[in-house]
């Protein structure tokens, strides 16, 4: 893997992909966990790096009969709204 030198003005820049290999997305498989990532408004694109673990501090929610945990932080996408609803 080559080696990136990033300008002082980028050194914080958090650049990271995981992809699922394609012979597995060709196939049903279990996915055991999810991490997403939401980008910053411009004004705050220069600030240092920040990881916050949340644990089971998240609310859940259910959709097709499977559970999974949400941040509330993006409640939308592009202007639509789940159509999930609070597990109980």
């Amino acid at each position: 893997m080559p080696t990136v030198i990033a300008p002082p003005s980028r050194v914080h820049d958090i650049a990271h992909s995981e992809r699922t290999p394609t012979p597995l997305r060709a196939q049903r498989h279990t996915l055991h966990g999810m991490q997403t990532w939401v980008a910053l408004p411009k004004s705050a694109e220069e600030t240092a790096p920040a990881f916050h673990h949340h644990a089971a501090s998240l609310p859940q929610q259910r959709c097709n009969g499977f559970g999974y945990g949400r941040t509330p932080a993006a409640p939308t996408a592009r202007n639509r709204r789940s159509r999930c609803s609070p597990a109980r």
